[in-house]
């Protein structure tokens, strides 16, 4: 899938359309279609997309389309569930702690940002998986300040409602 879609009437276009009007700004948002689109769809796969008009267009269609509609956001929807969970676990990260120093600590343990906490420790990065990638990056970034003083420690009422969900 290839992110170029630019719908009509949307931040995106707005955006480009400032960045037409006003060459300068080329240099604080260089990038500015793939991004929008990446976040479009994601927005699509989740609990917010009854909120876009472009969902509720082909819901209102019908058929097929409207299944598809349907099918992708209860996935995104279920697919985020399970990013929270997983990052609430700690085997998934995020930007790390606001903390520079208690970051860096994080590291010297062997934590790394943006990835998959394997089963053997090691870390896989998934940045640049999109667009589950930023769902995942989301649901760390949203969840660990403040939630833990340690990375890798998870709860154990998290891990009892995992196992039930994965059971």
């Amino acid at each position: 899938y290839v992110f170029q879609e630019l719908p009509k009437g949307s931040l995106t276009e707005t955006i480009l359309g400032f960045k037409h009007r006003h060459p300068t700004a080329e240099f604080i948002l260089p990038f500015v279609r793939t991004p929008g689109a990446i976040l479009r769809e994601l927005g699509r796969h989740s609990p917010v997309a009854p909120l876009m008009k472009r969902w509720r267009a082909d819901i209102a269609e019908g058929g097929e389309v409207a299944s598809r509609a349907q099918a992708d956001a209860l996935m995104g929807t279920g697919l985020a569930i399970g990013a929270f969970m997983f990052a609430n676990s700690g085997a998934i990260s995020g930007a790390g702690h606001p903390d520079k120093d208690v970051r860096a600590a994080w590291r010297a343990a062997g934590w790394q940002p943006y990835s998959v906490r394997m089963s053997d420790g090691t870390w896989v990065a998934y940045n640049r998986m999109e667009p589950v990638g930023t769902l995942l990056g989301l649901a760390a970034d949203v969840l660990l300040p403040g939630t833990r003083s340690a990375p890798f420690a998870p709860s154990s009422a998290t891990d009892a409602v995992f196992g039930i969900v994965v059971l």
